[in-house]
């Protein structure tokens, strides 16, 4: 019965050690999260698949992450991060590389696609005029001059002291060059107003790069963390296995002290009792190894997760005959 116990024993920790080295391997688990990007991109699901490719690429840096990464947020409009992902790019392929043809051809048409907006301040403005766009403040050195913006709505706010604030709303499409004359609102007087329209939308149809992204089995990025729980409860069992059988084979070895000190002169069933101690002696420091191990590897697993699992102070509890957890949550 006992050679039975090893043998699961020794075939649970084989397992634990495949299940560890797959769901340790982080190049896997970010093919994962890149696989799914690709199929979200593919259905036009353009925020799912940047959430899943920024994953990817916070677990494993590619630039072929970074190229899936930069065509999400084109079609989302947001081109200048687009640009500056893709700037970072330019000898990152080699020329044989169809994707080497890729990146001058994006930043050629973000060059042309990338609205601008100047703003000036109309001739007679008060002095102390203060103009922000989308919330941010525009210095002297940026006003009279194109600045570059994402196509979308934009609202432009203009205030000086003793002067009613006045916004202008716009709109603006890819390629626009856009000019506009701006001044607070009179003393005393509400605001003025200029509508703006909605926002573009993403542009369908749009076709990602060929698969580059890191090789190895599909592995969703938050398997880490789980995996992690299940190995550390594995261990656990490993340890309060560990402790069971060693009582029981501590307690035999005691027992044989007194009704069979010597082998030679036993019966057979004190034998019979030597052997099952012998065999419930190694049981137990397979177990108790196997266990320590798997909940090494569990606390690995959770640590390196990244995922916000419940916050406790615990602490590793060994009793006669149990092993378990204990401590404040």
């Amino acid at each position: 019965m006992w050679r039975h116990v090893v043998g699961w024993v020794v075939a649970g920790a084989l397992l634990l050690l495949a299940t560890v080295a797959q769901a340790a391997d982080p190049e896997a688990e970010a093919q994962g999260e890149f696989r799914l990007g690709r199929a979200a991109f593919k259905k036009g699901e353009y925020v799912t698949a940047l959430a899943h490719f920024e994953s990817s690429q916070r677990i494993f840096a590619r630039p072929g992450t970074v190229l899936s990464i930069a065509l999400c947020k084109i079609e989302l409009g947001r081109l200048i991060e687009a640009q500056a992902g893709l700037e970072t790019l330019r000898s990152a392929f080699e020329p044989t590389d169809e994707r080497a043809g890729i990146v001058p051809a994006q930043l050629a048409a973000l060059a042309r696609d990338i609205p601008t907006l100047q703003i000036e301040l109309a001739p007679g403005a008060p002095a102390g005029s203060e103009v922000a766009l989308d919330g941010k403040a525009l210095g002297a050195a940026d006003l009279g001059r194109p600045v570059r913006v994402d196509p979308g709505p934009h609202v432009v706010a203009v205030r000086a002291p003793g002067h009613e604030g006045r916004r202008y709303e716009l709109d603006l499409v890819r390629a626009d060059r856009a000019a506009l004359v701006v001044q607070p609102g009179a003393a005393g007087a509400a605001p003025g107003e200029q509508p703006g329209g909605p926002a573009t939308k993403p542009t369908p149809g749009a076709v990602l790069p060929p698969e580059r992204g890191p090789a190895g089995p599909l592995v969703a990025s938050r398997a880490r963390y789980w995996v992690g729980v299940a190995v550390g409860a594995f261990g656990l069992a490993g340890l309060s296995a560990g402790a069971v059988t060693g009582m029981r084979a501590l307690n035999i070895k005691q027992e044989l002290e007194t009704t069979c000190p010597d082998r030679a002169a036993c019966t057979p069933e004190g034998v019979e009792r030597a052997d099952e101690g012998q065999v419930l002696s190694v049981a137990s420091t397979v177990a108790f190894g196997v266990g320590a191990a798997a909940l090494v590897a569990g606390a690995v697993l959770l640590v390196t997760s990244g995922a916000q699992g419940p916050v406790a102070d615990v602490a590793l509890v060994v009793q006669p005959g149990a092993v378990g957890l204990g401590g404040r949550f």
